[in-house]
């Protein structure tokens, strides 16, 4: 994970209003989930499908999708658009999942 210029991005964010708190949670909670799996988010979050699935893996124990949004935030970092609801995703990738 880049995690300067994720820092730098979430701190250019008008949607975030509490820089310093807000930026430094997200940052550790990105770095706790490359810990916790073992993983590089760079990697995953460059697969839809491995992003789908670590998100989903993270709704089973995340309740205030803090951990999710996390996840969400790097992919919108670094690929400038949302990663779309789990729901839609699956709508859209129903046939592929299913195999």
């Amino acid at each position: 994970m880049d995690k300067k210029s994720y820092k730098d991005f979430l701190i250019q964010q008008s949607s975030i209003t509490s820089k310093k708190k807000a930026v430094n949670s997200r940052t550790s909670k990105a770095n706790r989930i490359e810990r916790r799996f073992n993983i590089n988010l760079d990697l995953f979050v460059s697969n839809d499908f491995a992003t789908y699935v670590l998100l989903k893996i993270l709704k089973t124990d995340d309740r205030r999708g803090t951990n999710q949004n996390a996840v969400r935030k790097y992919y919108l970092y670094k690929y400038g658009k949302k990663f779309p609801s789990l729901k839609d995703f699956e709508k859209r990738n129903i046939a592929k999942l299913s195999k």
